[in-house]
This record gives C-alpha cells, structure tokens and sequence, in this order.
C-alpha cells in the first residue's frame, strides 16, 4: 500500500465573490442574450471555481491543474494497477473484438463496420449490393476474412488515430442509409 501522508491533492484557487444568475437565459436573434427568462427576480449563486470554464482548452493554468490532479490520481491508485489489469482483462474476455454490424443498404451497395482484437476503432466498408448471399452470412470470424465479396474499406479510424492519444470521428453522414433507416 501506499503512503497517502506525503501526497497533497492539487487544489485550484476559489475566486468567492464570482456568482452566476440561475435561471435559463437563451440567445435572441441577433440581440444576445434573453435575461427577462431568469428567475424573477435573479437569484446569485456562488460560483467559486467559474473562472475554470475555458471551452477552447487553452487557459495554461486550467491544464497545468488537471495535470497535476491526474499525477494525484495516478499516485493514490497505484496500488490497484493489478486490480486494474485483472478486472480489464476479465471484461476483454467477455468482448468478441473482432466483428462486425449489420449490413445496411444504401442504393447499390451495403454499408458496414468491422472491429478488430487489439484496435481501438471501428473501420467502415462497404460492399456491392450483389455480394449479399441469399441465406445469412457466412464468416469464419477471422480478421483476414471478407465479411461480404468485394468489400472495400472508406475509412479506417485506426489509421486516423495513429499517434493520437485519442481520435473521435464522430457520427459523420459517411453512410445515409444507416441515418434515415
């Protein structure tokens, strides 16, 4: 176990006299902001830590802080990296990683996802309409397989996220079938 005396946990400053107005205030049209929507009358609540609100995540002393606070974290909970390990390899095992969706038809081809052991995204593809067998189909489960004839890959999100910490693609309209059903 570790010893906790030695740590201090990080603690960002506390600006008391910040306050916001509660109450729901929503833009009008090219007027800013409705204030007649609040409470009547505004009600003041203390907002000590509003100074941390920084949607472009570029305020140095924002960062440096969750920095320092996950250096914390990581310190207190060394002593479960086991736990850890075991715990995530046990979900894993319950996981088939290498898989794949549905087909979804889209005009002339049939749009899908493959997952991959050991790849943290999804790769999309797709396939000629014409490769859909006539009964269910049939796939070994291997990686190396064709889920359908003919696939071919449109985007491969492990490829994007090549020397990321972490890539979201998003839910773009790359197939609109699977959108409007």
């Amino acid at each position: 176990m570790s010893s906790f005396s030695s740590i201090t946990a990080p603690t960002p400053r506390r600006e008391e006299d910040n306050f916001v107005f509660a109450g729901d205030v929503k833009e009008r049209e090219n007027n800013g902001p409705d204030l007649s929507l609040l409470l009547s009358p505004p009600v003041g609540v203390k907002d000590p830590y509003g100074w941390m609100r920084d949607e472009k995540r570029e305020n140095v002393e924002i960062l440096k802080h969750i920095e320092n606070e996950n250096k914390y974290t990581e310190k207190i909970t060394e002593h479960l990296q086991a736990l850890r390990t075991t715990l995530y390899n046990e979900m894993l095992s319950f996981i088939q990683e290498t898989d794949y969706t549905s087909p979804k038809k889209y005009r002339d081809y049939l749009y899908f996802e493959r997952t991959f052991e050991g790849k943290s995204y999804k790769v999309h593809c797709r396939a000629p309409h014409s490769s859909l067998p006539s009964g269910p189909i049939q796939w070994s489960g291997s990686k190396d397989e064709e889920i359908l004839k003919d696939e071919i890959v449109l985007l491969d999100e492990n490829v994007l996220a090549e020397g990321l910490d972490y890539c979201s693609v998003g839910e773009g309209k790359l197939f609109p079938a699977c959108v409007r059903g």
